[in-house]
């Protein structure tokens, strides 16, 4: 068995998307450190849009969404 097979089996490295036909995708960052980390963007297009706190919303849904999939954000 393959060492990243192993892996995905115990739980150490998790690919970020498996195609149909069982191919895996890493992600570069979860090679690094073994950890998976994630970078946020969040963006408004309108001084309205900020003021509404709309840009707050966005990054405190991202973090959390980001934290159920096991992911660390990296501000």
């Amino acid at each position: 068995m393959g060492t990243l097979r192993r892996w995905d089996q115990e739980g150490r490295l998790r690919p970020f998307t498996r195609f149909p036909g069982g191919q895996r995708r890493y992600a570069w960052a979860d090679w690094l450190c073994g950890e998976r980390t994630a970078a946020v963007h969040t963006q408004v297009r309108r001084r309205k849009q900020t003021e509404a706190g709309n840009l707050e919303r966005q990054m405190r849904r991202l973090m959390e969404d980001a934290g159920l999939m096991g992911y660390r954000v990296v501000l």
